[in-house]
């Protein structure tokens, strides 16, 4: 992953950066359109956003994922995923000082954290502005952390964060999207298992009772889970 830099002015918070990764590249016109958007929004409503996000095609012109419901469409990130039911990948045009409010803690095992670990923190005080414009390319043939099969134990202690924070801040969302939270509260059970996180840790780390609610009825099937996973991928446990 690099960051990359599209605009520095004056003020601090017109400094913004690109995630890329190894996969992905820039349509020619992005930075261009990224940086149209941002000034669209009235300066006085700048402080309540985070940056803007745009949508992704493949390597031969397919949108990858979903369109955003609307052409410009101011929201959380959480409010895009639950509310909106918009998926798959998109390009993401944050401020550089809201990035570096959030930040990957730095001992978690094989170093990889989903990113959904930041965007949860940032959706708790930012909305973004969404634009159905492509900004950015995925190489869906080449090599990639997020395709394809493999041991779910070997990046389980990011995965096992990222599902915390979504139990932790995002349970609300349960009446409009009680699946989507269900699986969070399942997932972060398997996750906790697989690095060997029992239960008492599992359910102290729930800050709010429908956060302990939920995993409580997610705790049986996230261990069926694990059991599962741990007999698919015997060599892992060797």
């Amino acid at each position: 992953m690099i960051s990359w830099t599209l605009k520095k002015a004056e003020q601090p918070r017109s400094i913004q950066g690109i995630k890329l990764d190894s996969d992905n590249g820039f349509t020619p016109e992005a930075l261009e359109r990224l940086w149209h958007h941002w000034n669209a929004i009235p300066e006085s409503e700048r402080k309540g956003f985070s940056g803007v996000t745009g949508l992704c095609r493949n390597q031969d012109g397919v949108l990858v994922g979903t369109q955003f419901p609307q052409d410009e469409l101011d929201c959380t990130s959480a409010e895009l995923e639950y509310i909106h039911k918009v998926c798959g990948d998109k390009s993401v045009c944050l401020l550089s000082d809201i990035v570096r409010q959030y930040l990957y803690p730095e001992d978690v095992p094989r170093n990889f954290i989903p990113e959904s670990y930041i965007w949860t923190q940032v959706a708790q005080h930012y909305k973004t502005r969404h634009i159905n414009e492509y900004i950015l390319i995925n190489w869906t043939d080449t090599p990639s952390l997020t395709r394809g099969k493999s041991d779910p134990s070997v990046n389980a202690a990011g995965h096992r964060l990222m599902f915390k924070g979504a139990l932790n801040m995002e349970t609300h969302f349960f009446w409009v999207a009680p699946k989507r939270v269900l699986r969070a509260a399942v997932q972060y059970s398997r996750f906790c298992f697989l690095i060997g996180v029992g239960p008492l840790r599992q359910v102290m780390d729930m800050e709010t009772s429908p956060g302990r609610l939920l995993w409580l009825v997610g705790l049986p099937l996230g261990l069926l889970l694990s059991v599962r996973d741990r007999l698919r991928f015997p060599s892992a446990q060797k």
